[in-house]
């Protein structure tokens, strides 16, 4: 924090204490911690609580898991997932701008917290089935229309959709095998 407060000194920007939310990682300890100190531009300094039961904290509009808590994770990307969905359904545009909609908005934010997840591939596809969904709703394909339609790339005959888990998991080799590629330990990937 020191750091940080020195880094904004220097360069005139501002932190809001308000804003700011400390916390631990790990399972939380058995006394309180001592408050965290940042400094303004005088050099004053302001006690940031530090609460070590903070279980998520929102960045960049994602909701990231402090707890490694798989399943409440899950739970709440699947439910931003719906949420955003819907309210895109709601919207009046045409197919062409809803379907970047989601290509350009939506599956990135929920892919930032996928590709940092461990979840297992079943897991990562369950949250295939909004954008399922929505892709046939918006479409106006019927509920039975084949689901490997809508992610079969176009020069086969599809309709050429991105699927978030397949994405996820590419995205995760991806970062795996750069890690091996710099000589880091496939460990630690």
């Amino acid at each position: 924090a020191t750091w940080l407060s020195a880094f904004c000194a220097f360069t005139g920007m501002e932190m809001h204490p308000d804003k700011i939310h400390a916390t631990t990682l790990g399972p939380p300890p058995p006394t309180p911690p001592p408050p965290l100190y940042i400094y303004d531009s005088a050099w004053t300094p302001i006690p940031i609580t530090v609460n070590p039961t903070l279980t998520s904290v929102k960045y960049l509009g994602v909701h990231l898991d402090l707890r490694d808590n798989a399943i409440s994770s899950h739970a709440a990307l699947l439910a931003d997932i719906e949420c955003r969905i819907s309210h895109l359904l709601l919207q009046a545009a045409s197919p062409e701008v809803k379907i970047d909609f989601i290509r350009n908005k939506i599956l990135p934010i929920a892919l930032y917290s996928a590709i940092c997840a461990n979840w297992t591939l079943a897991e990562h596809r369950a949250l295939d089935a909004p954008f399922t969904t929505a892709y046939k709703r918006i479409l106006s394909h019927p509920r039975t229309y084949p689901t490997a339609l809508l992610y079969l790339p176009k020069k086969f005959c599809g309709n050429g959709l991105p699927r978030l888990s397949d994405r996820a998991q590419i995205m995760k080799w991806e970062s795996f095998q750069r890690s091996i590629a710099v000589g880091g330990k496939a460990e630690e990937a």
